[in-house]
């Protein structure tokens, strides 16, 4: 890499510097800065006059709820959202325009609840809408009202079960263990009694693919009707590992042979290539594969080859021959 040249550097800036005070001075530099100017000003009471204009905005404002007793479950696993359409001056919706959206918060002890609901009505919430925008008006509200049922009782723990859909790896890793969530049990609540013989509740079904090491996925479970998991998600850990090639040497083992007679093979053994998980590799007993010759389906001159034995750990086994050559030796 070439050094910079700092002289160089400052000599280029200093003529750019004298065209531009050049330009600047004649009648065309002039006029475009006097061209820059007037845009600026415009633009500058574009602006203010936009601010000053009514605009319509649409809002997903998230509904919270504060001072719920210790004893009361809300039994909803989705977070309540207000679809709102707004009008009102742009200064004054302009500055809920980025960011997170304002919450509409309600008190537990201030709405009205009836039979284990929670039920706000149509005014309550254009009240507490206006309370967060001034003097906006609500055009469109979508829903009107929110009604949300909550139980006293204390829930029931069950075990979480995962669901697995489609796991796939890349070709050189597997799926080395169980799939397990970060967390055995969670809690049912219902508003009714939850019956003795539920013990289990499922994850989504969980698809991956092309996985080349181990991935942890946030899956969300699903509850029976009418009843909500707290927590609502587990995390989930599929254990993958990097598989290795190797390569061995097995002895070939005649089958069928008759009876007195002795059948030697060219060679006696055969080298076996095959992919392992990397925890295995150095585990020379888990390799205890079984490379026969059946003798019933000899040909003139040689013996097919067939590979048995092969753990479930281990992929692409391959025999590096199909067959083998033989020679008989009676017995003495």
């Amino acid at each position: 890499m070439k050094p910079l040249n700092l002289n160089h550097l400052n000599l280029n800036l200093n003529d750019l510097k004298k065209t531009l005070i050049d330009f600047f001075k004649s009648v065309k530099g002039r006029n475009f800065l006097t061209l820059l100017i007037f845009v600026a000003i415009a633009t500058f009471f574009w602006i203010l006059m936009a601010l000053n204009d009514e605009l319509q905005r649409d809002f997903e404002l998230p509904v919270e709820f504060n001072d719920v007793p210790r004893d009361v479950t809300l039994l909803t696993s989705q977070p309540v959202i207000l679809n709102v359409s707004l009008k009102d001056k742009g200064s004054s919706l302009i500055r809920y325009g980025w960011g997170k959206p304002p919450t509409v918060q309600f008190n537990f002890n201030d709405v009205k609840t009836k039979n284990e609901r929670i039920i706000i009505n149509p005014l309550k919430i254009n009240n507490a809408i206006r309370g967060i925008f001034g003097q906006a008006t609500v055009v469109a509200l979508k829903p009107d009202s929110v009604v949300i049922p909550y139980t006293r009782r204390p829930g029931k723990i069950v075990k979480v079960k995962v669901i697995t859909g489609d796991i796939t790896t890349t070709g050189q890793a597997v799926v080395s263990g169980e799939i397990r969530a970060d967390i055995d049990t969670v809690r049912l609540y219902s508003s009714s009694k939850i019956p003795a013989n539920l013990r289990t509740v499922d994850t989504e079904p969980i698809n991956a693919e092309y996985l080349d090491d181990t991935t942890h996925i946030q899956v969300r479970l699903v509850p029976p009707e009418g009843m909500i998991a707290i927590p609502s998600t587990v995390s989930v850990r599929i254990p993958v590992e990097p598989l290795l090639s190797r390569e061995i040497t097995v002895p070939v083992e005649v089958t069928n042979a008759p009876s007195g007679k002795n059948i030697v093979t060219f060679p006696s053994s055969v080298k076996v290539s095959f992919l392992m998980p990397m925890s295995i590799y150095n585990n020379s007993n888990e390799a205890r594969f079984i490379v026969s010759a059946n003798y019933s389906q000899r040909s003139s001159t040689k013996l097919p080859l067939k590979i048995s034995g092969v753990p479930p750990a281990f992929h692409n086994v391959e025999i590096h021959t199909d067959s083998v050559e033989y020679l008989i030796e009676q017995h003495q």
